[in-house]
């Protein structure tokens, strides 16, 4: 695979891996509500007064930096906006959740048309790439939210402790 190809979905590797990162983080503190609210933006706000945050606006920076790069040129997805999104926001965390999912998307979009285009190309290491891109889906996708029930979750639970 030419050597700017390989950058590319290295590239967006990265970033998809800081997707995770980020994701991981706020799980570890407790979810994403712990970042909503009056106190915890403020966290966000004035990193200096909590590691938490600070932690926090490090790794959405780093992953903001990572996707600016990766889809530049398709519209909205620069550095500020990013990083902006990202941040809780007093009345909640949903336009940071709803950000992270749709960046998240529109990596593996971008890895999927790379892939595509390095297979179609019988590209050395495109299989590979494939490979790599599906581990990194079924990885995500198969990740237990912490914290977090559905209803399917919460029948089944019934329903076993009605079996007993």
């Amino acid at each position: 695979m030419p050597v700017s190809e390989q950058k590319d979905l290295k590239n967006v590797f990265t970033a998809l891996n800081q997707v995770n990162e980020l994701q991981n983080y706020v799980d570890e503190k407790g979810g994403w509500d712990k970042f909503g609210g009056v106190y915890d933006r403020f966290k966000t706000l004035w990193p200096n007064i909590s590691q938490d945050g600070a932690n926090y606006n490090a790794l959405a920076s780093n992953l903001a930096t990572s996707t600016s790069e990766v889809l530049k040129g398709q519209g909205k997805f620069n550095y500020e906006k990013i990083n902006q999104d990202l941040k809780p926001s007093i009345v909640g965390t949903q336009k940071a959740q709803s950000t992270l999912n749709e960046t998240q998307k529109m990596l593996i979009n971008r890895a999927d048309e790379l892939i595509n285009l390095a297979q179609s190309q019988n590209y050395y290491g495109a299989n590979e790439a494939r490979e790599n891109l599906n581990n990194y889906i079924s990885q995500t996708s198969n990740k237990p939210k912490k914290q977090e029930q559905t209803t399917n979750d919460l029948f089944n639970q019934n329903t076993i402790m009605m079996k007993r």
